[in-house]
This record gives C-alpha cells, sequence and structure tokens, in this order.
C-alpha cells in the first residue's frame, strides 16, 4: 500500500475504534449524552478522507429542501 493509502486506513481503524467504543459505552448506559458521543464519533468516522462531505454530514446534508416556486398552494375548500 502507499503511504495515503496507509495513512488513511490508519485513521479510518481510529476512528472505527473511537466509534466502536462509545457505541458500546452509550448501549450499555442508554445515557442520551453517550448516545450524542457515539453519533458524533459515526459522524466523524464517515468523513475520514472526505472532506467534501464533512460538510453534508455535520450539517444535516440528509435533509430535502423543496423549490417553494414549485409548489402548489393548497386550493380553498367551498
Amino acid at each position: 500500500m502507499s503511504k495515503e493509502s496507509d495513512q488513511l486506513y490508519s485513521e479510518l481503524k481510529a476512528a472505527w475504534e473511537r466509534y466502536a467504543r462509545l457505541k458500546r459505552k452509550a448501549d450499555r448506559t442508554l445515557v442520551l449524552e453517550d448516545g450524542l458521543a457515539a453519533r458524533r464519533a459515526w459522524i466523524d468516522f464517515q468523513n475520514v478522507g472526505d472532506e467534501q462531505s464533512q460538510i453534508a454530514r455535520v450539517h444535516g446534508g440528509n435533509v430535502a429542501v423543496f423549490p417553494a416556486h414549485k409548489m402548489r398552494r393548497p386550493h380553498a375548500a367551498g
């Protein structure tokens, strides 16, 4: 493997291990804050090596925005 792929693998492994540790803790304690920490670790794991996706995943990239100009107004009942 190249030096870049070795570094990426190391970063992925570290991020995965951090997520796994926090996920196990959240499963054990069932405390909301522990679950949120595991969620953040999962996002960090997904973002390793993908700078462009970091913005979308951190800022709710899976939320659809409907174009207002294409939405029909409701008809009045009558």
